[in-house]
């Protein structure tokens, strides 16, 4: 009769640690991976195991096992070593898995490596019995992680119901703690102030298209990696009512509603990105005007009398910036003109002007006169817009009135979508409401900008922006000025049209006409050479 072949039995001296925590805050704040590698050492050495290695993990309980990429490390780790028998410790049976599909599936794995697993608080038996407990236990740790999330969930609807933004990122905010509001948006400059410019030149046409505005921002240092994934990205940017002021996220049934955070542009602005954004709005805009040629489409070519445009012209070790005439009928289309010999021209333009102290204090009494006139224009356009606003209640009020369970349901979701409209339209109007109350504050920034613009033209150019520059050389020049290589600059027509001021108070409304005075130009001193 032969005799039974004892079971092999493995010996297990080797041990690896695995440790995990579900959140950065929890790995950064908590001291939790510390903690759990300390009990696991404690342990294996209590059972006389050498540690071999440590393997830590920054993941949520949930999704598949390999997605955690220090257990995918654990278990190439073992595969590199097929003739090592492991005991894999975990600190709590929680952190093997807290999913039960995941927690069958991981122990299929480890059973195939001959891994033995073993757990300070929870002891591992291969009988029936043993198994059902752990089932138990794996199906119980699922049940609190769902519950929790659950939990975490209904505070975050709660807190967005309420106006305020729940998740982590928004780009141009940072997350902050606030006495009164808990945690809030605010904005972080300057990259709040870059993605401003980025949105309202998207709005008004600057940026012709979403690869323009990308361009814009990875020049101003976003998008720093390499790829194609800066386009997705500077759309998603355009997509955020955040930027407006707003919270909704509709995946919870969350509406938009006002939040409590800053805004960076207006709802009506957002409004037209997304009329763009869906081909219902086309701007004509010159793409090509940039920073680096801020006098294209001022100054005139001396031979056909018609713009001259400007590129960049390479040459063997360098990029070289000049103006130049693209008609193919001119006389001069092969002639370059230096970027620096027409600006400096320019230059020296606004560099001998001198208003007059007499001239100064009459355009500032007209400012003065004119901000009046424009205050009676806001308080009518408030005034406009608060009727507005409590007609739109009313029809809601009327609407919901309407609704009768008894109803077709068809009928009653016409009244859910026509109230639904009628919100948003709420929204619109009192977002109107509250940049009308702010114009006052802009009215009177924009009385001393425009008087230091007025007493020094030049440093207004020399350091301005190309919005700035362009600005002032419409204020500056009634006509275009004509240039050649051999005479230089024509002679220019000036003038100083005060209704610019209306253009600066009234940048971000329509709420306000800015009309304006007739040209002054005999309030100038002139000191320069006419060629």
């Amino acid at each position: 009769m032969k005799k039974k072949k004892a079971p092999v039995v493995l010996d297990y001296k080797f041990a690896l640690i695995y440790c995990r925590v579900s959140s950065e805050k929890q790995k950064n704040e908590g001291g939790g991976l510390e903690s759990q590698e300390h009990r696991c050492r404690e342990y294996a050495r209590s059972h006389r195991y050498e540690v071999e290695k440590v393997f830590k993990d920054t993941w949520s309980g949930g999704g598949s096992f390999l997605d955690r990429p220090a257990m995918a490390e654990l278990l190439a780790y073992v595969d590199k070593y097929p003739l090592k028998n492991f005991v894999v410790i975990f600190d709590d049976l929680s952190r093997f898995a807290r999913d039960l599909g995941a927690h069958l599936k991981l122990r299929q794995e480890f059973g195939d490596r001959n891994i033995k697993i073993e757990c300070p608080n929870f002891t591992f038996e291969d009988t029936p019995e043993g198994e059902l407990v752990e089932n138990i236990m794996a199906s119980q740790n699922q049940y609190h992680r769902k519950s929790n999330r659950r939990q975490v969930i209904q505070k975050m609807k709660a807190r967005l119901e309420r106006g305020y933004w729940t998740f982590n990122y928004v780009p141009g905010y940072e997350m902050v703690k606030d006495s009164i509001h808990g945690k809030i948006l605010i904005p972080k400059y300057p990259e709040a102030r870059i993605i401003k410019e980025a949105l309202q030149g998207f709005a008004s046409g600057r940026f012709q298209n979403q690869v323009d505005v990308s361009r814009f921002l990875k020049s101003k240092g976003f998008f720093k990696k390499k790829g194609s994934y800066h386009y997705t990205a500077t759309k998603q940017m355009l997509q955020r009512v955040e930027y407006a002021g707003y919270v909704e996220f509709p995946a919870w049934e969350i509406s938009r509603r006002k939040g409590h955070h800053e805004a960076l542009i207006s709802l009506e602005t957002f409004n037209k990105i997304q009329e763009r954004l869906s081909g219902k709005v086309m701007l004509k805009y010159r793409a090509d005007i940039d920073q680096d040629f801020p006098l294209r489409g001022f100054v005139l070519c001396h031979g056909c009398g018609k713009d001259l445009t400007a590129s960049w012209s390479k040459g063997r070790h360098n990029r070289f910036p000049y103006y130049h005439c693209a008609r193919i009928d001119c006389p001069l289309k092969y002639q370059s003109i230096p970027r620096k010999d027409l600006e400096d021209a320019v230059k020296l333009i606004f560099q001998n002007l001198i208003p007059k102290s007499e001239f100064l204090e009459y355009v500032k009494a007209r400012l003065v006169e004119k901000w009046d006139n424009a205050q009676q224009s806001v308080d009518s356009a408030r005034r406009s817009v608060e009727v507005s606003i409590i007609k739109i209640k009313s029809r809601i009020q009327a609407l919901v009135e309407m609704i009768d369970v008894n109803k077709p349901r068809a009928v009653l979701e016409a009244y859910e979508k026509q109230i639904e409209e009628l919100s948003q339209q709420e929204l619109l109007e009192r977002d109107k409401l509250a940049r009308i109350s702010d114009q006052k504050i802009n009215f009177g920034t924009a009385l001393s900008a425009i008087m230091e613009v007025l007493e020094n033209p030049y440093a207004y150019w020399d350091k301005g922006s190309l919005a700035q520059r362009r600005l002032l050389l419409q204020m500056v020049f009634s006509e275009k000025i004509s240039y050649s290589r051999e005479k230089g600059l024509g002679t220019a027509t000036l003038q100083l049209p005060i209704k610019v001021f209306g253009q600066i108070t009234t940048s971000n409304s329509d709420d306000v006409d800015p009309t304006g005075f007739e040209p002054v130009t005999s309030s100038l001193q002139m000191r320069r050479s006419t060629n």
